[in-house]
């Protein structure tokens, strides 16, 4: 057999054929560098496998757990917010227009406070209207029962004495 390479035993150093599986001499089993190569393969690759695994479950151990009350302040939150954003787009909207129905000439109108209370069903707003020549006039109003209401007896019933609060932050965005 041309192919046939003569190995040495490593227990009883003495040749035999690298076909055979074991030494005929000692029985012991015949040294296999592939064999030996696949098993670091095989052992490295588990290694890091389990490393990666174990990288997961760490890093979701690490997420923050929000309790029910954490979300339903949030999900509050986000309804006052959009509420205001409304109310806001419709306070422009009336301050623009006079009671007789003409369009009055506004550069801006901004609101400088907007203040709520707790579950977000009265906006009272501090603003200010500036003219195309300058001229600026604060105001304020109450958004409440789904409409604006910008008369002093409005703003005593609505928000004078009640337990109001600016609107809250918006939730910055996690990764």
């Amino acid at each position: 057999m041309p192919d046939d390479k003569m190995i040495q035993c490593k227990r009883c150093d003495k040749a035999f054929s690298s076909t055979q599986k074991n030494c005929p001499h000692c029985n012991a089993p015949a040294s296999n560098k592939l064999a030996k190569r696949l098993m670091w393969v095989l052992g490295i690759t588990f290694l890091g496998l389990s490393a990666a695994i174990g990288w997961g479950i760490y890093q979701r151990t690490q997420e923050k757990v929000r309790t029910l009350q954490e979300i339903r302040t949030e999900r509050r939150n986000e309804k006052i917010l959009q509420r205001a954003m409304a109310a806001t787009a419709f306070l422009k909207g009336r301050l623009e227009n006079t009671a007789s129905g003409k369009k009055t000439a506004t550069a801006s109108i901004d609101a400088d406070k907007i203040q709520t209370n707790e579950d977000g069903s009265i906006l009272c707003f501090h603003y200010r209207i500036t003219t195309p020549d300058g001229e600026s006039k604060a105001g304020k109003a109450v958004f409440a029962e789904m409409d604006i209401h910008n008369t002093d007896a409005d703003w005593a019933l609505y928000c004078s004495g009640k337990k109001l609060t600016a609107l809250p932050e918006k939730r910055a965005e996690s990764d």
